[in-house]
């Protein structure tokens, strides 16, 4: 009994050290920002509370950004047995700014007439592809932004064109 319990803790230990999977996880620091102090310059609001003024509805609007990505293909100095090239093959995945969303998000609510999203919720989206069993897999991260764009009622914009402020008043 001892022996068999043995062989299989051997074989476990012997197959995972094979298995050639990732060996290396590197630290890992990742710091966001998502800016809305261009937009309150201009008398909008954008804010993950309800808002307690009155209100016109406008709508639910919603952003997605995801990056691009490439898979590259590098020839190795090895042949498989027909004598074909061999290729190392990985995934490069392009960098995307969080603030073109919202800022693509902003434009889209104040098209409409609005002056606020409320209700504001950021979610980090995946999607993993997959093109055949032959090609590694890539999982592409991004952000999904949406919330319920309104027109805030009893509030009036100056701009001071000379100074370049805004004086909101109820």
């Amino acid at each position: 009994m001892k022996t068999s319990v043995l062989l299989i803790v051997a074989s476990v230990v012997l197959l995972l050290g094979c298995s050639g999977g990732v060996s290396f996880v590197p630290k890992s620091l990742t710091v966001g920002l998502f800016n809305f102090t261009p937009y309150s310059e201009k008398g909008f609001l954008f804010t993950p509370h309800s808002y307690s003024g009155d209100y016109e509805s406008i709508g639910l609007v919603s952003v997605m950004i995801s990056p691009s990505a490439r898979l590259n293909k590098i020839a190795t100095s090895n042949k498989n047995a027909d004598g074909k090239t061999i290729f190392d093959k990985s995934w490069s995945i392009d960098r995307i700014d969080v603030n073109e969303a919202l800022d693509s998000l902003y434009h889209l609510a104040a098209a409409l007439g609005a002056d606020a999203i409320v209700d504001l919720q950021i979610n980090e989206i995946s999607q993993s592809y997959n093109m055949n069993n032959l090609e590694p897999q890539v999982t592409i991260y991004g952000y999904k932004i949406d919330g319920f764009a309104i027109k805030r009622l009893g509030a009036f914009m100056q701009r001071n064109e000379s100074a370049d402020t805004v004086l909101i008043s109820q």
